[in-house]
């Protein structure tokens, strides 16, 4: 019998023995082989790293005015069981905190009741009590050196999340042509072709997460502070800007038009000193909501017979001082009739002369009489405008330009050559240019 319980008592030792030596390898692999890779998993639970927005680089004008900045504003709660606030603390400062905040933030509320607000909210144990949703820098600044909050997050729960809000100095001027860069609405503009540049490098910030997925700075980990955006310098002026967006709309509202269009360009250079396309609502307002000048091809018109007479000339098919009938302003190519848009009385007259008064049937007779004999020469016409680079992109700095449209006479489809593209062409139709690229075409010539 007693052998036996002997025996038993062995076993049972023995288990517990195997057992703790078990529970000890384990203990040892999860703390020491594995304890890495488990305290990251529980900082992961606990903790997570947020990002901070890096502030978005400046637009400048050619002089360097602000077209276009970034302003920080901050939300601000506080932590009123911050783990360095002691009741004897907090009474000792509420007072003096509350006085500022009704002062700087809700003068509605009285000192004494703010104080009492901030005493119920730390009864009920409040872990992000909203003390301003949308402060400026300098109320920031002033916020960071209250009683309480001077002590920063742990020590004194002052909790402040920042934010950039981008601000026009100068307006609407220069509107679409600055643009925007918006997760949802896009990118458009200076600010989207340049939002690389523009947006800098966003920062991080160690935060721990708390009951209700809230999140409380932790300010002992490491944390990586943003690098601000580059700025850029565009060639706009601000004065030039300003008179052509004044003077464009004083037009579109004279003459009742959908939308107009103004571009000034510098000779010497091409440089774009204003830019501006604003669109009529109603009768009375305008505002620049699509960029016409680089979005929007149209057809030139007659603005277009530079190009036409250019080509005559370059090709040494005519002289200025070459005659060419015009009929009264009346002619007919196959079935279309051609019509001056103003009488003249002239039945002949000079290539000078057919520029001077704009004369569709005078211009488009002298490209069908230089072009239009053959195929060849009709190439050839289209290739005089193509050596003007009238079927390229100026490759403006700003997104959305859209590409010319330019007839081929070998194209075979619906859009292609008929027996009156030629003569409608040579005065501007049955092809389509932006506003900006028909102006960097004439700043060319006059340059």
């Amino acid at each position: 019998m007693k052998n036996e319980l002997l025996t038993r008592a062995y076993i049972v030792a023995g288990a517990l023995a195997l057992v703790s030596f078990l529970v000890f390898g384990q203990t040892f692999r999860i703390a020491v082989q594995e304890g890495d890779r488990w305290r990251a998993k529980g900082d992961s639970l606990l903790v997570r790293y947020v990002e901070i927005e890096a502030p978005r680089g400046n637009i400048l004008a050619a002089d360097g005015s602000l077209l276009a900045t970034s302003q920080p504003f901050y939300r601000v709660n506080m932590d009123t069981r911050a783990q360095g606030i002691t009741d004897e603390l907090f009474e000792q400062k509420v007072d003096s905190l509350a006085s500022l905040i009704s002062s700087n933030i809700n003068p509605a509320r009285s000192p004494d009741s703010t104080a009492s607000w901030l005493r119920h909210a730390r009864e009920n144990n409040e872990r992000f009590l909203l003390i301003h949703k949308n402060a400026d820098y300098p109320l920031f600044e002033q916020m960071r050196s209250w009683p309480l909050f001077r002590r920063g997050a742990n020590r004194g729960g002052f909790i402040a999340k920042r934010s950039e809000q981008r601000r026009r100095p100068f307006g609407m001027m220069a509107q679409r042509t600055i643009g925007y860069h918006d997760a949802d609405r896009g990118s458009v503009g200076l600010e989207g072709r340049f939002n690389d540049a523009l947006g800098g490098e966003a920062g991080r910030h160690a935060m721990m997460r708390m009951p209700g997925n809230r999140l409380l700075p932790v300010e002992d980990l490491q944390h990586a502070s943003p690098k601000s955006g580059s700025d850029v310098q565009t060639t706009l002026d601000v004065t030039v800007q300003d008179v052509v967006q004044q003077e464009l709309d004083r037009a579109i509202r004279k003459h009742r038009a959908e939308y107009g269009v103004a571009v000034v360009m510098e000779t010497r250079t091409g440089a774009i000193r204003a830019m501006t396309s604003l669109t009529r609502h109603g009768e009375h307002r305008t505002s620049e909501s699509y960029n016409h000048a680089v979005g929007t091809t149209v057809e030139p018109g007659s603005t277009f017979k530079l190009a036409s007479m250019l080509a005559i000339l370059d090709d040494k098919l005519a002289t200025l001082d070459d005659s060419v009938r015009v009929f009264n302003g009346r002619y007919k190519f196959y079935d279309r009739e051609m019509l001056d848009a103003s009488a003249h009385g002239l039945d002949t007259t000079t290539l000078r002369r057919v520029f001077e008064i704009s004369s569709n049937v005078g211009t488009a007779r002298l490209v069908e009489r230089s072009y239009g004999n053959d195929l060849a020469g009709r190439q050839a016409f289209v290739n005089k405008l193509r050596q003007f680079r009238l079927d390229r992109s100026t490759s403006i700095e700003v997104v959305g330009e859209k590409f010319p449209v330019l007839k081929d006479p070998k194209e075979d489809s619906t859009n292609a050559w008929s027996g009156i593209t030629l003569p409608w062409m040579s005065m501007g139709y049955e092809l389509e240019l932006t506003p900006l690229q028909l102006a960097a075409f004439y700043n060319a010539v006059a340059n």
